[in-house]
Formats: structure tokens, sequence, C-alpha cells
């Protein structure tokens, strides 16, 4: 036969796979009268929007539900699964801060400081070079046009100073406060992943913010985990202080089952002296922007996930 045609074939044969699986999965919650499901119902628990420009080998993906399976098999209940923002506005800010990351964190301080006090942003940057003050603008000018800030303006020289106003509102809050490094993380490793080869859906796919119970009944959300070929992956994002969270975080791990290799802890500011002390005391992997995809990539490379270079 043909090797397209079987090709081909196979394809098709998991699609249909995926098709019966998620009809066996509406099916049981339409039956459950405790769960009370209702497609109107924004709280469905295993409610996962779909974007109707999503291929539909992706929107059906059987990893996503791989997930949701390893997750209850350690005694983990899954509360939400809420719907994923992963509009074009907020991917490209997201990448944009990240790769931008040392030039623009002061103007994010001074957002999260106004989102708390509800004080304008006043920043004075006589002092500062050029190419930091470009960047902060363009990201200042791009969260404006976003709606993001309610007022933007910056006046040079002899004042040269930025004034903004954020909005009070709960997506901008979440995205500033951490949203914007998950979403990073996530473009980082697709990118990685699809640069190797592998195909979202088929090989890889992911869920956001999953709210649960740990097996001691204790309420916990986590940030992201994925399913690359056969292993579980999980990344969890700070962008603040993280010291209340790394002894909570390796105890996770540990619960879900996790190798340390595969339990990563982005944190925005530490060097790599400490993080490399963190992760030899807990069990978990803990870097930072610069080192995060070298030490994701080797990790891929160890457990034959990627062919090596």
């Amino acid at each position: 036969m043909n090797q397209e045609i079987l090709k081909e074939l196979i394809r098709i044969g998991e699609l249909l796979e995926n098709i019966g699986r998620s009809l066996k999965k509406i099916a049981v919650y339409l039956n459950d009268e405790n769960k009370n499901c209702s497609f109107d119902n924004d709280l469905e628990l295993s409610k996962i929007k779909l974007d109707e420009n999503v291929e539909l080998n992706d929107a059906i993906s059987l990893l996503k539900d791989e997930i949701i399976d390893y997750l209850e098999k350690n005694k983990f209940t899954i509360t939400l699964i809420p719907e994923e923002n992963t509009s074009k506005f907020l991917v490209n800010i997201s990448k944009y801060i990240g790769e931008k990351y040392d030039y623009v964190k002061d103007f994010l301080k001074q957002i999260k400081t106004s989102l708390n006090t509800g004080l304008p942003v006043k920043m004075y940057m006589e002092k500062m070079g050029q190419e930091k003050i470009s960047y902060i603008c363009q990201l200042a000018s791009n969260l404006h046009e976003g709606a993001f800030l309610e007022n933007y303006r910056y006046f040079n020289s002899p004042k040269f100073l930025l004034t903004a106003q954020p909005l009070r509102k709960p997506l901008v809050i979440n995205f500033i406060n951490g949203g914007w490094l998950e979403n990073y993380i996530v473009y980082k490793i697709e990118t990685i992943l699809s640069a190797c080869g592998l195909k979202k859906g088929k090989d890889f796919d992911y869920l956001k913010n999953i709210k649960l119970k740990l097996p001691n009944g204790n309420d916990f959300e986590l940030d992201v985990l994925f399913k690359i070929k056969d292993k579980i992956f999980w990344f969890e994002a700070k962008t603040g202080d993280y010291q209340q969270y790394v002894h909570k975080y390796s105890e996770v791990s540990k619960l879900l089952k996790i190798p340390s290799e595969q339990a990563f802890m982005v944190i925005t500011e530490i060097s790599n002296v400490v993080a490399e002390a963190i992760s030899t005391l807990f069990n978990m992997t803990v870097c930072n922007l610069t080192t995060f995809e070298t030490s994701l990539k080797n990790t891929l490379k160890k457990l034959n996930l990627v062919e090596q270079e």
C-alpha cells in the first residue's frame, strides 16, 4: 500500500478515536445528575473553549484528556479548567515582555504598584539609557492601544517623564501579576517543540491554570501542565517573591509523581547560583528567563523526546 495513503488512514483512525473519546466524556457528564452539567455554564468541570480556527486534530486532542486522566489517577480532584484567552494581542505582548524583560521590568513593577494603590504611574527616566526608554515606551504604547492603560504619555527632554494609569480590571491585574509569564513560557515551549518537528495535538499539548483539590483536600492551582509524547511536565511561573512557594511546590511535585527534571519553576529575577542551589534542595528544576530554554532542551534530549543534534 502506498505509504502516503497508509499515513492518511492512520491519521483518520486517530481522529475517530479522539472523537469517540470526546463523545464518551460528554455522555458521562450529561448522565451525571450530581454534576448538573450544562453547556451554558461557564464553570462546567471539563469545559475547554475551542477556537474556531484551531484544527480538528488539535481541538479534540487526546493529550488534553490524558493530562486530566493523569491527575485523576494520582488522586487530584479537578474543580475547574478555565477558558484560555490566547488572543494574538496577549501572546505578542507576553513575548515582548519576556524577550525585553531586563529593560521593561521596572515599568512592570510600577504598574503593579499602581494596580495595588490606585495611584498613577510616574517614571522619571532621565538617567536611563535611550534603548531602555525606547523599549519601555513601546510597551506602554502597546498596552495603551490594547486598553490595558487608561492613559499614557511620555514627556521628552527636559522632563523625561512617563505617566500612565493601568485599568484596574481582572484581566489586566492577572496579566501584569504573572499571566504574561505563563503565556511566554507556553510560547517558548511550543516554539522549541515545533522546531524539533513535534506537532501540537499529536506529539504535545497542554492545559493552563487548572484548579483542583490535592489528595489532602487543600485547594491548589497548577499554572501549566504539558504532555510531551509519553511524559508529563509541570511549569510554574513566578514574577515576585517565590520563597513561600518553593517548599509547597516541592511537595506537590511528589504528589504528582513528576521527576524534578520535569517540574520547572521559572522565576523572573533569580541568579543562576541561587536557582541551582534551590534545585538541589527541592524536587524541582528552578531557572530564570535566561536559562529556561537551555534547561528544557537538555531535559528533552536526555529523555529522548527530541532528536539529538
